[in-house]
C-alpha cells in the first residue's frame, strides 16, 4: 500500500483546502525519491502518517530538509516526532556531537546538519498540534543556547592553540563568556527569531 492510499492520510488530504491539496501534490513529488514514510500499523507510524499532508503543504523548510536528509526521516527524524522535547536534550546532543580534535569544516557541517534536523522536528511538532507553544520556545531556545556554547568550545580550542590561553595579568586561565539577549535570553525564540549575543572575558588580559 502506498501512503496515498492509506486511510488515515486520504482523511487528512480530504481536510485540506484545495489550495493546499494542490502544494501538497507538488511537494510530495519533490521527496519522492528521498523518504522511506513509515509502512507498519501501529498508532505510532499511523499518527505520523495522518500529519504528513497538513505539515508538508505548510512547510517548504520541512520539505527542503527532507530532499537533503530524507535517508534519516526512519532512524533519526520519525522517532523524535511523538516525543515532547525535553530541557537540556540539544544541549546534551550537541555537546557530545563532535570529537575533540575535529576541524573546523566537520564541526560546521555537523552544526548546520543538526540544526537543520532538529528545526524540521520542531517545524513538524508545532504544524501538526502535537506540541505546546511553550515546548517549542524551549527547544528553539536550549537548539540555539547548545549551538553557541558548542561554536564557543571549538572556537576556544582552535583559537587557544593559534595564540594560546588567554590569562588575565595575574595568569588567571580566562574562559571567554556569552550572554544571551532579548528572546534568546528570555527563552522566547521562535522559528523566525535571530540571537543576540554579547561575548566577554571576565577580566583583561593577553594571551600567552
Amino acid at each position: 500500500m502506498t501512503l496515498t492510499e492509506i486511510p488515515c492520510f486520504k482523511e487528512s488530504v480530504n481536510k485540506l483546502p484545495e489550495p493546499l491539496k494542490a502544494n501538497l501534490s507538488s511537494q510530495l513529488e519533490k521527496i519522492a525519491d528521498n523518504v522511506s514514510w513509515p509502512k507498519s500499523d501501529q498508532p505510532e507510524s499511523l499518527q505520523i502518517v495522518a500529519s504528513i499532508p497538513a505539515v508538508l503543504s505548510c512547510s517548504d523548510f520541512v520539505v527542503r530538509v527532507l530532499q537533503k536528509h530524507g535517508g534519516q526521516f526512519e532512524s533519526v527524524i520519525s522517532p523524535r516526532l511523538l516525543n515532547q522535547y525535553q530541557s537540556g536534550e540539544h544541549i546534551e546532543s550537541l555537546q557530545s556531537l563532535c570529537a575533540d580534535d575535529a576541524d573546523e569544516v566537520v564541526v560546521k557541517r555537523w552544526l548546520r546538519q543538526y540544526r537543520q534536523i532538529a528545526m524540521a522536528v520542531i517545524a513538524w511538532r508545532d504544524l501538526a498540534g502535537w506540541a505546546s507553544l511553550e515546548e517549542t520556545f524551549l527547544s528553539l531556545t536550549e537548539l540555539a543556547q547548545g549551538s553557541a556554547q558548542v561554536a564557543l568550545k571549538y572556537a576556544s580550542l582552535w583559537e587557544s592553540a593559534r595564540f594560546g590561553e588567554p590569562r588575565s595579568p595575574d595568569g588567571v586561565l580566562q574562559k571567554m563568556m556569552i550572554i544571551g539577549m532579548g528572546k534568546l535570553g528570555g527563552g522566547e525564540l521562535n522559528c523566525s527569531s535571530d540571537i543576540d549575543l554579547i561575548f566577554f572575558f571576565p577580566e583583561t588580559g593577553q594571551t600567552d
